[in-house]
């Protein structure tokens, strides 16, 4: 049985990671299209801002492992800074704001809502290893190839703060035994 929730577990990180790249780079054509990787990182930031708030408010609510809610009350912390400042930056720039979650991540939030217990604590936590290393390789990607220079800052600004997430991510894997 832990095997299967171990393959399970890996198949959700896989879709959360795929996922958000495939869907940030499909929005409307009606935002600044001359941004290119800019705008792409700013749309799939915002989604993921949503994402770590929305979810983050599902562990405090499910969780009683103290790793994990310290992760979760972190994430809402920094990630509603981090959704603030891309709204204010995407407004300034035109580009078109995501008002939701991916639909893929939207399904991980559902996914979450149904487990509870160490269940729960294994899927969130090892859900938020995946999504930040992947956060983690998208924000450095902007940061050394976007061209408006003040969306390559921010993402390089960004990257200690993902990092500080993976590192508490990876600590409650560990004090789920997982």
């Amino acid at each position: 049985m832990k095997l299967l929730t171990a393959s399970v577990v890996a198949a959700l990180a896989a879709l959360l990671a795929t996922g958000s790249l495939a869907l940030g780079s499909a929005h409307s054509a009606k935002t600044n299209s001359s941004l290119g990787l800019d705008e792409n990182w700013l749309s799939t930031s915002i989604q993921g801002d949503r994402w770590e708030i929305a979810g983050g408010k599902i562990a405090l609510q499910k969780s009683q492992n103290q790793a994990v809610r310290a992760l979760a009350q972190t994430l809402i912390t920094d990630h509603t800074k981090s959704l603030k400042d891309a709204i204010k930056t995407a407004n300034k720039l035109h580009v078109q704001i995501p008002h939701q979650p991916s639909p893929v991540q939207q399904w991980s939030l559902k996914l979450f809502q149904s487990l509870s217990g160490s269940q729960f604590d294994l899927w969130y936590s090892t859900g938020e290893v995946a999504d930040h290393k992947q956060d983690i390789s998208e924000a450095s990607n902007e940061h050394h190839a976007g061209k408006e220079p003040h969306v390559r800052a921010m993402a390089g600004h960004e990257i200690p703060t993902l990092k500080k997430h993976l590192s508490m991510a990876e600590a409650a894997v560990k004090s789920v035994g997982g």
